[in-house]
């Protein structure tokens, strides 16, 4: 597909969009060091007296976070088919809203907690927390 010419109105409101893009993946970043902080520092603390209630706890915890970064990259998901309509589009048009546009992905928290990425890092804390749970228990 050819690029068409950008104005400089368009560029600015690419440039708007990625950094919202950029913002986005930062969040999901912080969030996942955060998850793995804080679940190590819970289990640091409970030390040998890791009881079920610890366990159901630290994996509350895990969901909690696995649904935030999942809200994160749906929302991140959103701005990258807004910057890639607004790329094609031969004027600016500033009104355009990321939540009417069409993921490929579904475009639902569901779909992204449920994509490849998400479920790979959070699935594996997942299974980290229950064998530690087991093995301490």
């Amino acid at each position: 597909m050819k690029q068409p010419n950008l104005s400089a109105a368009q560029i600015k409101h690419l440039e708007m969009i990625q950094g919202i893009i950029n913002r986005m993946g930062q969040n999901s970043f912080a969030i996942k060091t955060w998850a793995i902080s804080l679940l190590a520092a819970f289990f640091a603390l409970t030390g040998s007296v890791l009881t079920a209630y610890h366990s159901a706890v630290a994996a509350g915890v895990l969901f909690a976070f696995w649904w935030q970064d999942a809200y994160f990259l749906e929302r991140e998901r959103r701005f990258r088919a807004l910057y890639e309509s607004v790329r094609q589009m031969p004027s600016v048009d500033w009104c355009r809203n990321p939540f009417s546009m069409a993921v490929n992905s579904g475009g639902s928290v569901v779909a992204a907690a449920v994509s490849n990425t998400l479920r790979n890092f959070y699935g594996l804390l997942l299974i980290a927390v229950l064998i530690i749970a087991w093995v301490r228990h």
